[in-house]
């Protein structure tokens, strides 16, 4: 019998129950395409960031072959997938952990077989990751590059398959990110300090740093619906810019060099009030403009330089504590097939 490794599926989840996608419930669409999967042996766990929306009795009754795990408090989408991890370890001693959003909708049958495989391909690949689009059918994400700015490869262009390729990245977006486990066991889980954002550019660089490759795979395409969770639940413009600003510099003053370290707070602030590309429109110079209500922006992005640094100088980092998740319910159905 053909041996398919285990993988351990991942799902950190917010009020997916109460955000609707074409009148449906985000959970209802990602259960669905991971359901739809051709792939073998995969288990699926789920953990609740303190949803007040009725989400966990939702996918406690719905989803019988769901882990169902709720955080104590809302720690961040970084440590609530370390629960995830550190649970699935050790109920499941996975080969590799999946890692995904709840806003995903996932119409390739063979999604989990494709990640897999460029993972098996060589023992060096530690990551790997795919080509995200909008619902548009525009790229959001065909790898990222540039970290001083964190760019999205092909975000806003139209998908005529130019990025349909494997290539070695710098990073890749953590909203489908899969990781071998011996990287997990190499080093560690992902920085809680950020809470949401940036956590995967980090755990990238740190896998690289320990000689395992980030591959992009640009065969899958999975539709993203970016933000959906978040900009629900954080309504403010300042307080959204606030937060990616925080993240941001302490990406910066962890994982850059020197002259980079420098530039990072300028950067910040005029990625605080400037467009170059939206889902719409892909990057170009012709197409710099300011955002809508740039003022507000600005007081957001200054605020989260100064947090950024705050956190990086005198927050300790806390990945994971025993105990941390609740849990709601055990998978009743096994998964793999």
């Amino acid at each position: 019998m053909e041996h398919h490794p285990r993988v351990s599926i991942v799902v950190g989840s917010f009020n997916s129950l109460t955000t609707i996608y074409r009148r449906r419930p985000l959970v209802d669409i990602l259960m669905d395409g991971i359901h739809r999967s051709t792939y073998h042996s995969y288990n699926i766990v789920i953990v609740d960031g303190c949803s007040t929306d009725g989400s966990v009795p939702y996918i406690q009754e719905r989803f019988k072959d769901v882990d169902l795990l709720k955080d104590r408090e809302n720690y961040g989408l970084a440590r609530s997938n370390n629960g995830g991890i550190m649970f699935a370890i050790k109920h499941y001693n996975p080969d590799y952990i999946l890692s995904i959003n709840d806003d995903l909708i996932i119409k390739d049958k063979r999604w989990i077989d494709k990640l897999v495989d460029v993972a098996e391909s060589d023992k060096a690949v530690g990551i790997v990751g795919c080509k995200l689009t909008y619902p548009n059918g525009r790229i959001q994400h065909a790898g990222i590059s540039g970290l001083l700015t964190s760019r999205n490869i092909g975000r806003g262009q139209k998908d005529m398959h130019q990025f349909n390729r494997k290539v070695e990245m710098e990073a890749v977006s953590g909203a489908v990110f899969l990781i071998k486990r011996e990287v997990v066991d190499a080093i560690g889980l992902f920085d809680a300090n950020f809470m949401i954002g940036f956590d995967e550019e980090d755990y990238c660089i740190r896998a690289r740093r320990a000689g395992f490759k980030v591959v992009y795979d640009g065969g899958l395409s999975i539709t993203h619906l970016e933000g959906s969770t978040s900009t629900l639940n954080n309504r403010k413009r300042e307080g959204l810019v606030y937060r990616r600003q925080k993240n941001y510099i302490y990406f910066a003053m962890k994982d850059f060099p020197i002259c980079f370290k420098l530039l990072a707070p300028f950067v910040a602030i005029a990625n605080s009030v400037i467009s170059i590309e939206t889902k719409d429109r892909p990057r170009a110079l012709t197409g710099i403009r300011l955002k809508d209500k740039p003022i507000s922006r600005l007081i957001g992005g200054i605020k989260g330089i100064v947090a950024g640094y705050r956190l990086y100088y005198f927050t300790k980092r806390v990945d994971y504590v025993p105990g941390q998740c609740v849990v709601i319910s055990r998978a009743r159905i096994p998964t793999s097939k």
